[in-house]
């Protein structure tokens, strides 16, 4: 075995080369730390990405960090039962089509904080009948108790009336309606690409909506739910601004979660 001298060339090489990995180890983990950290400061949460539910079924992603523990259990926990209604609608749907049925979901994270946790599971099914039909599932947690968010609690200038809707794999959605929430979706349908007999068909039903917050949109999204197969069509999703939430007096701290979520989907 050959021995180096500390003096020698060799030796002070080898020394340098250890120190200098050294180095880069530490630098590394300084590195990670300032990510996470930078990570916790803004209040966005991390996800890890898991296998499709079915093989047309996207399963929900799964809080990793960003809450406590107990907040990180009690999400996830209902994201697997989420996960679990789609698989066995998805079930049910092909036995019924009669091995000509069918299901699909694409899942969407709308908001990953600061202060909410927000999914949108947008499905398209076929299991005989008619036609085939589609439907939205939305999923928004408050980031400090892990819990679903109470829209009257948090936006009593917007919500006066709340109520229950079944989605299509069985989940039981919280709704919400307003003659105020109605104006903002009526007025935004006539701005952006609507039929002429929407208009009337919209005007005449009696509206309650799905909310969501939308980070690259900016603002709140509202998806009226329950409408009949005939107008459903006048019926997608639509945001309104921040800016217009502001003006109408919504909870400053929500606008200002969803002006930073914002700011940090766009970097």
């Amino acid at each position: 075995m050959t021995i180096l001298d500390a003096r020698s060339p060799a030796r002070r090489s080898h020394l340098f080369a250890k120190t200098q990995v050294s180095i880069c180890l530490v630098m590394l983990l300084i590195v990670a730390a300032g990510l996470a950290r930078a990570a916790e400061d803004s209040g966005e949460v991390k996800l890890r990405t898991l296998p499709p539910v079915t093989a047309s079924v996207a399963a929900f992603p799964r809080l990793v960090a960003g809450a406590d523990p107990a907040t990180v259990e009690r999400i996830n926990k209902a994201l697997a039962r989420g996960d679990e209604r789609a698989r066995s609608a998805a079930t049910d749907c092909v036995r019924q089509g009669r091995n000509h049925g069918a299901w699909s979901r694409k899942v969407s994270v709308t908001m990953r904080g600061p202060h909410y946790l927000s999914f949108v599971a947008a499905d398209d099914w076929f299991c005989g009948g008619a036609y085939p039909d589609t439907g939205t599932v939305a999923l928004v947690f408050d980031l400090s108790t892990g819990k679903p968010v109470d829209w009257g609690k948090l936006l009593p200038e917007l919500v006066k009336h709340t109520g229950t809707d079944t989605a299509g794999d069985g989940s039981t959605l919280g709704t919400v309606s307003s003659d105020r929430l109605s104006e903002l979706y009526r007025d935004a349908a006539k701005r952006g690409e609507s039929e002429p007999e929407c208009a009337d068909a919209l005007k005449e039903t009696e509206l309650n909506f799905l909310l969501w917050p939308d980070a690259k949109l900016d603002g709140l999204v509202l998806q009226p739910t329950g409408l009949i197969h005939a107008i459903a069509a006048c019926g997608p999703a639509r945001p309104i601004a921040s800016e217009t939430l502001k003006s109408l007096g919504v909870n400053a701290e929500f606008i200002a979660a969803i002006d930073t979520a914002h700011r940090q989907a766009g970097k």
